[in-house]
């Protein structure tokens, strides 16, 4: 079946729901290397608009239109009509209009919930607004338990991961203290090991144990090891107290990664029966990624969004303690190029940042340097030679007008810093001497490391400056007097007279 819309004269058509979701899909570069994306801004409003209009009981179909994927079979078998039905004479346009009506709060979405499919999810969400989905997530409870309850309103809880290059207990136990002493990790203190064997896996496990009994803390702990390796470790009656694995929305994406539903199943019981939790708590911790599919050439023509959704409803099956995405980890193709996301900062940067990443740049922005003085709107250009490695990052345009190089120089030279641009006043000792250490070690290029000899230099003359400023200071001191002393005499004298 085919769908088509008639746009300012232009019809587009869609030969497919896989089709009309990927081509409704916000821009992303992972979608344009699969072939899926839209051709530009007109088709994918067109796309928008025709899925708009979709009934949304015709996503309670296999979208996917693949045999035999457990993914979809999990995804119709578990859609529940009764839950529904309040929505079911909705159009994906109309379902956004309930999402975002007042009267629709956290207790009608948990109902409607076990009724929606996660292409309907994904639906909805390609023809919504950030604002629009912000303003709905508020409305949605989703808590957790096990020793510790995450998703309270109001309420923020962080993972603490103390992951070691060799897996060494000592590095591992430092690294979660480290983690501890600064409040992270009540949701969990996860590992992910550089192996997977079983040996190791259960020495991890009573690591996190012999720190998580020993400080009485209320939380719990995970060794991220592939799923057969943590039901090995039960049956061993290891301290597991979560299960941990990455799951995708597609069987062959799912295979990729070397697990099945059923072996989920299994783990889901195993992890249960183990006994460690108390009652109604949840015991398993998933992550996604945008892109895996794609990564595993098991994405079947279906959009990166949609896929995503798929594998949430993979994970609702276990009522998991957590989801994460790891868009770069798992995902690579989700960012198929340096043109979507480039970094420039006067800092250091992440590992796995992607696009054009240019750190260090001087002199800082609180320095006075150009990255203090862009504002919202401008266009920078980044040009990178990756034979001469060498390259150049250029103000080109602000919101009212291109420049040339000589009106982006003088409109830098004329700008005041930033206001968002601030000393943070919590800044601690340590870290304000590492920076002015570096400064004198020769600012950001030269100071990364410090050079010693040129620092000491730097505070001899210094001290010597600030001796003959003194001295300057006594002589000027001691010539005010003296004048002073003088212009007293000769009153006095007149007075005298």
């Amino acid at each position: 079946m085919g769908y088509s819309i008639d746009l300012e004269g232009t019809r587009f058509s869609f030969p497919s729901l896989k089709t009309l979701l990927a081509k409704a899909s916000p821009e992303r570069s992972g979608d344009q290397l699969a072939g899926l994306a839209a051709d530009g801004p007109v088709e994918r409003l067109a796309a928008q608009l025709r899925l708009a209009d979709l009934p949304l009981s015709e996503l309670a179909q296999d979208v996917l239109e693949v045999d035999s994927d457990d993914v979809t079979a999990l995804i119709l078998e578990g859609w529940d009509r009764a839950a529904f039905a309040p929505v079911s004479h909705l159009t994906v346009g109309g379902f956004r209009d309930w999402l975002l009506a007042p009267e629709t709060d956290a207790d009608a979405l948990a109902a409607l919930a076990p009724g929606l499919t996660p292409e309907m999810a994904a639906a909805v969400s390609k023809i919504m607004r950030a604002q629009d989905l912000i303003a709905v997530a508020r409305k949605v409870r989703v808590t957790t338990r096990f020793r510790s309850t995450i998703g309270l309103p109001g309420r923020i809880s962080t993972r603490n991961q103390p992951n070691h290059p060799t897996d060494d207990s000592r590095g591992i136990a430092i690294s979660a203290l480290d983690g501890l002493l600064m409040g992270a990790g009540d949701a969990v203190i996860g590992v992910n090991p550089a192996t997977d064997t079983l040996e190791d896996y259960i020495r991890i496990c009573e690591v996190l144990e012999a720190i998580r009994t020993q400080l009485d803390i209320p939380t719990q702990h995970c060794c991220l090891g592939h799923v057969t390796t943590a039901i090995s470790a039960i049956e061993a009656r290891a301290p597991v107290d979560l299960v941990f694995q990455s799951v995708a929305g597609s069987s062959k994406a799912n295979d990729g990664f070397g697990v099945t539903l059923s072996m989920l199943d299994e783990a889901h019981e195993a992890i249960h029966g183990l006994g460690r939790a108390p009652a109604g708590a949840n015991l398993v911790y998933f992550e996604t990624g945008q892109g895996a599919a794609l990564s595993a050439d098991a994405h079947h023509g279906m959009d990166q969004q949609t896929m995503e959704a798929r594998a949430y409803a993979v994970a609702r099956r276990y009522d998991p303690l957590l989801v994460n995405t790891v868009v770069g980890f798992i995902g690579p193709e989700y960012l198929a190029d340096g043109k979507h996301v480039a970094l420039v900062t006067d800092a250091r940067f992440s590992g796995v940042s992607t696009g054009a990443c240019i750190g260090h740049v001087g002199p800082e922005a609180l320095a006075g340097g150009p990255l203090g003085k862009v504002r919202e709107g401008d266009t920078i250009e980044i040009e990178i030679d990756t034979v001469g490695l060498t390259g150049r990052v250029d103000l080109v345009a602000t919101t009212d007008s291109e420049l040339t190089p000589g009106e982006a120089a003088a409109l830098l030279e004329r700008r005041e810093r930033n206001p968002i641009v601030q000393v943070d006043p919590d800044v601690p000792d340590d870290t304000r001497l590492w920076a002015a250490l570096q400064q004198v070690g020769g600012g950001t290029w030269g100071g990364c490391v410090y050079d010693v000899d040129k620092i000491l230099k730097t505070l001899a003359a210094g001290e010597a400056a600030l001796a003959q400023q003194a001295a300057d200071s006594a002589e000027a001191w001691s010539a005010t007097v003296a004048a002073k002393t003088k212009a007293d005499d000769a009153t006095s004298e007149r007075r005298a007279r």
